[in-house]
């Protein structure tokens, strides 16, 4: 029996195993009960590093970032900003220690916009907002760039 609650609260290890059954993997979405959880981010294991990590924004659209690619870290208390070859995300929140801790040591799988920007629970790590900005976030290729 003690084995079956261990399996049950097991970290993830990566990405996949994060979202399995949360995000179609042909492209549907996520699923409705991501959707209204308001988990604010996840973690791996500790002993397990990570290569990648995900932005995800209240209107559910994502960023998959290379763990590889973030070059700076900058952390205000209230605010935290990932500076990477052509992308700037600030984070807005409380508790922004703890994402900066997980990103600096490779287990973050993903952090996550609060859907509302109003922490109702008053939990201890609270994304309030996710700005992200940058000429490499760009979806369409500019005549430069051809």
């Amino acid at each position: 029996m003690s084995d079956l609650i261990a399996m049950q609260f097991k970290k993830p290890t990566s990405l996949s195993d994060t979202f399995k059954g949360y995000y179609d993997a042909s492209g549907n979405g996520w699923s409705p009960e991501f959707l209204s959880s308001d988990q604010t981010y996840a973690i791996s294991n500790g002993d397990v590093h990570v290569s990648r990590f995900r932005i995800i924004l209240k209107d559910a659209s994502f960023y998959s970032l290379p763990y590889s690619l973030l070059p700076i870290l900058i952390f205000t208390g209230e605010k935290l900003i990932i500076k990477s070859y052509g992308v700037h995300i600030s984070i807005f929140g409380k508790g922004l220690s703890v994402i900066e801790n997980h990103i600096s040591n490779q287990t973050l799988l993903y952090v996550r916009e609060s859907i509302s920007g109003v922490d109702l629970e008053e939990k201890d790590v609270f994304v309030s907002q996710i700005i992200v900005e940058g000429k490499s976030i760009a979806t369409e290729i500019s005549e430069e760039e051809l």
